[in-house]
């Protein structure tokens, strides 16, 4: 089994884990700074275009729009750096989920969901390199299921500069596929592009629950709080898990 892990706060784990499912929050890519996915926006649909045109692959080109909620997991389980940025230095946990079941949940859904690897690169000024990039993620096997253009419009969202090479990401990317909305005015109709409000820059996505694996508290979580959570976790109905502490 391979796995992905979720470092947050301690406090998290009660709104995550629930009796019924995992309860996970994707941020709108609006929410993340122009270091992160927002830099790369202005090349990829180019660069996209550029590819499936060069293999001459059919590809909606209102998709390369693309507009991602984005949920972060890493691919490595005791990440000093992880637990220091994410695990509140170590009095957070992480919660091991199962990356097969991830996937499968991703490519059985209607909302045009992926898991996609993050690769890094120094410069965003190297188009080249770029396009290399790209078609490196689009190649993997964690985008199989999708057709030859999508695997690189999804492809897009794993471009991440150096400077963020250390959190080892992979993302589960869900599109927002609405485009735009119409309306009437003296019988006129009105197309306007759809604009996501901040309110909504956050939304819930539930996993069913056997895609958590292990709970990991970090080194620095007294033992009460482990008794307090590891009951809590008993309660609702995950006796199967590990449950570990950090060293």
């Amino acid at each position: 089994m391979t796995s992905l892990y979720h470092y947050t706060k301690l406090s998290n784990l009660e709104k995550i884990v629930k009796t019924d499912s995992i309860d996970l929050i994707a941020n709108f890519y609006e929410k993340f700074n122009q270091k992160d996915y927002a830099w790369i926006k202005k090349y990829a649909e180019s660069i996209v275009r550029e590819i499936c045109e060069e293999k001459n692959w059919k590809y909606d080109p209102d998709i390369l729009s693309h507009r991602p909620y984005i949920i972060s997991f890493c691919e490595k389980t005791n990440s000093k750096y992880m637990w220091k940025y994410f695990g509140n230095k170590g009095k957070g946990i992480v919660l091991e989920f199962n990356q097969e079941k991830l996937c499968q949940e991703a490519n059985s859904t209607d909302n045009y969901a992926c898991l996609v690897p993050c690769k890094y690169v120094s410069s965003n000024k190297d188009r080249e390199k770029i396009k290399h990039i790209i078609m490196e993620i689009a190649n993997d096997d964690l985008l199989c299921e999708n057709t030859e253009a999508d695997k690189h419009i999804f492809a897009v969202m794993g471009m991440m500069m150096d400077n963020y090479s250390k959190q080892k990401e992979v993302r589960y990317v869900q599109i927002e596929q609405k485009l735009s909305k119409a309306s009437y005015k003296k019988g006129t109709e009105i197309i306007k592009d759809y604009v996501v409000q901040e309110k909504d820059w956050s939304r819930h996505l539930l996993f069913p629950k056997d895609i958590l694996t292990k709970v990991i508290f970090g080194k620095n979580v007294d033992d009460d709080d482990v008794r307090k959570y590891t009951d809590y976790l008993k309660y609702m109905g995950y006796d199967s898990i590990t449950i570990e502490q950090a060293r």
